[in-house]
């Protein structure tokens, strides 16, 4: 959020999605760093939703994801707008919003940016049979990280909250992204795609000016990424919200230590993770034949359940 307000020079409006586990100094935090930049922030409690989601589907997820990255299904449900820009939690907006926000989505339910994990994967694989049994399109196939959403278009399709759960209820085998499989499953043909410099997932990229940069597949903003610039980005911009705003210098330091720990930890194990680098490339092919033949036997068993 404070990624947003440092280079945004318009009003702003963040409608925060949150359950019951927001507690109130959090709450305050959003508040001050919002108030410091003259910007809005709106609260909105999703909680009574949760058992609309159903706790079947919540604790499929729960392990993988968070019930959190569920609540992207209920924008178009709780905000009273027709347009907004939803955001990963682990995005770095290192661009002015303004230049996304102006995409043009009147035509489309959505604008997003291509996977780059699906859309690098070569040959035949599982990833391939995956899209071909959601009904998607692995070239097309984007990441929900960052999303413009069309919310008038989005309500104009009836039931499609109570579709997208039904979904992910009857493909838990497919959905290990949950509502991203559900989006590229459902919308794929009605999605826009857009520059990928508006999800830049590469964290070990040399150039993060001009990028919305989001640091997914478990390498997060605040741990476990070793680009000096991305990680200087990051801390620089946390220290300017309220979390960082009483931060001492030997808390900066416990936590930096934390985090360079865990990367020595890392290095440590790379030689024996390279012993383990000629028997990878053997299972490999092995791996992407069980992978294929698991989803398919998984897809007949849930089609006949």
């Amino acid at each position: 959020m404070t990624s947003i307000f440092e280079n945004t020079k318009s009003k702003v409006i963040i409608h925060l999605l949150h359950d019951d586990t927001l507690n109130e100094d959090n709450r305050k935090k959003f508040i001050r760093t919002a108030e410091k930049y003259s910007q809005q922030i709106d609260f909105v409690d999703v909680t009574r939703y949760r058992e609309q989601i159903g706790k079947d589907i919540a604790d499929f997820y729960k392990y993988r994801l968070t019930i959190g990255a569920l609540y992207r299904l209920l924008t178009w449900k709780v905000l009273d707008i027709d347009k907004v820009i939803y955001l990963d939690c682990d995005i770095f907006v290192n661009l002015d919003i303004l230049e996304l926000w102006k995409i043009d989505v009147s035509n489309h339910y959505m604008a997003a940016t291509i996977d780059m994990y699906f859309h690098n994967v070569r040959g035949f694989s599982d990833v391939k049979v995956q899209c071909m049994l959601q009904g998607s399109n692995r070239s097309k196939y984007i990441c929900s990280g960052v999303l413009v959403m069309n919310l008038k278009k989005l309500r104009e399709r009836e039931n499609l909250f109570e579709d997208a759960i039904d979904w992910l209820k009857w493909h838990p085998h497919l959905a290990g992204s949950a509502d991203q499989d559900a989006f590229n499953s459902m919308l794929h043909d009605e999605i826009k795609i857009i520059d990928i410099k508006f999800d830049y997932q590469d964290v070990n990229a040399k150039d993060f000016s001009d990028k919305i940069i989001h640091a997914g597949a478990g390498q997060k903003l605040w741990g476990g990424i070793v680009n000096s610039k991305l990680s200087s980005l990051y801390w620089k911009t946390y220290l300017l919200s309220a979390w960082g705003e009483n931060c001492s210098i030997d808390e900066i330091i416990d936590r930096l230590c934390e985090v360079s720990a865990n990367s020595q930890y890392t290095h440590k194990n790379w030689k024996q993770c390279m012993k383990r680098v000629k028997e990878g490339i053997n299972n490999m092919i092995r791996r992407r034949f069980t992978g294929i033949i698991t989803l398919l036997v998984r897809d007949v068993y849930y089609r006949i359940k």
